[in-house]
């Protein structure tokens, strides 16, 4: 894959690859948050293992329940009342 783009895969919901990926900023077997190139993507699910994480091609794979994937934008409070502190309780 080419460095530089977002491709996400996942295969019948338990086999999650995604391109692209910074930085893992906060993960457990519920849910991941990452930062990409295309902002902040959230990971919700059940028993989530990090298969592979490759900083060097910005690649990170994930297997386990997916439930749901989504973008957001914004960050956290000064008291960390923040959305994504909230979803990662």
């Amino acid at each position: 894959m080419e460095k530089g783009k977002q491709v996400i895969n996942l295969i019948q919901r338990e086999n999650l690859k995604v391109t692209g990926v910074l930085d893992v900023v906060a993960f457990d077997e519920n849910g991941i948050l990452l930062e990409t190139l295309e902002g902040r993507l959230h990971v919700k699910g059940s028993e989530l293992k990090v298969k592979k994480l490759s900083e060097e091609v910005q690649e990170l794979e994930v297997i386990g329940r997916v439930d749901s994937l989504a973008y957001s934008q914004g960050g956290t409070t000064k008291k960390g009342g923040s959305l994504l502190v909230k979803m990662f309780r």
